[in-house]
């Protein structure tokens, strides 16, 4: 951060400039954490779960995986925050194939993915192919 008076003249104002961040937020320096099979995930494809708050803070306390909506927020904020364990707990092979198109997350989380996992750029191509069609 600098300060200092910036203007030549004595106005008796400091100004205050933000300076550029040194390293990433945390967020994105973190490397993805990725599953090699989508064998390995055992979580529910279905219902209410109750996942532990430090992998799902956002509203309520429990996730309905039957709603896309909040299937979606709570995969990925699992795939990004989650170690190995709480994404193999949690997550359900099935449910992340079906969800994958309509998943946001950082890019470096879904190359992760779908450079180990290709059934999930598979399932992407095959969405993006038919929202052209229609």
């Amino acid at each position: 951060m600098t300060t200092g008076n910036t203007s030549g003249y004595n106005t008796g104002v400091t100004v205050v400039t933000a300076q550029p961040r040194r390293r990433p937020p945390a967020a994105v320096a973190r490397r993805p954490v990725v599953v090699l099979s989508l064998s390995e995930l055992h979580g529910p494809q279905t219902g209410i779960i109750r996942p532990p708050r430090d992998i799902w803070w956002s509203g309520e306390p429990a996730v309905n995986l039957d709603d896309l909506g909040q299937a979606v927020v709570f995969y990925d904020q699992l795939l990004d925050n989650g170690t190995r364990e709480d994404i193999a707990t949690w997550a359900s092979g099935g449910k992340l194939i079906e969800l994958w198109p309509t998943m946001g997350g950082r890019s470096a989380v879904r190359k992760g993915w779908e450079d180990v996992n290709p059934q999930l750029a598979e399932a992407a191509g095959k969405a993006g192919h038919a929202a052209v069609a229609a």
